[in-house]
C-alpha cells in the first residue's frame, strides 16, 4: 500500500544520530572504567560539553569524536585550536556552576566504527 510509511535505510543515518551513538558508547565505556557520569550533553546558550566524567580525584570534560576509518585521522586531529578554546570555555562555565577541588582535565574519546574507544588527554 502506497500510504504506508517507508523505513529509512540505516546507511542514511544522520550525523547527529551517529554522534549520539558514539556518545552512548563513550559514556558506557567510561562507566565500565569506574567513572561516574554526572552530565551528558550539558549545554548553555554559548557551548556544549558532550560528557562529564568523574572519579575520586579527577573531573574530565569529554569531547566525543566518531571515526568510521583511520583514514579520517585520529580524533585528536579534529580538535582544532578553536575547538580547544571552546572546550576550555565550556569547562570554565561548568566549573562556575559545579565547583570542585578535583583536578580538571580535557579528554577526547575517539569512538571507531567497531565501537572501540580510545581516550586522549588534551592539555
Amino acid at each position: 500500500n502506497s500510504n504506508e510509511p517507508t523505513e529509512t535505510p540505516s546507511a542514511t543515518r544522520t550525523t547527529k544520530a551517529i554522534g549520539n551513538k558514539a556518545e552512548d558508547v563513550a559514556a558506557e565505556f567510561l562507566k565500565a572504567q569506574g567513572y561516574e557520569i554526572p552530565h551528558r550533553n550539558w549545554k548553555t546558550k554559548y557551548c556544549e560539553i558532550d560528557c562529564i566524567a568523574e572519579n575520586a580525584t579527577t573531573r574530565y570534560f569529554v569531547e566525543v569524536k566518531y571515526r568510521s576509518s583511520a583514514n579520517q585521522g585520529g580524533g585528536i586531529a579534529a580538535i582544532t585550536p578553536k575547538k580547544l578554546q571552546q572546550m576550555h570555555f565550556a569547562a570554565e562555565l561548568y566549573m562556575q556552576k559545579y565547583p570542585t577541588t578535583k583536578q580538571q582535565l580535557l579528554l577526547v574519546a575517539v569512538v571507531s566504527k567497531d565501537e572501540s574507544v580510545e581516550l586522549l588527554e588534551v592539555i
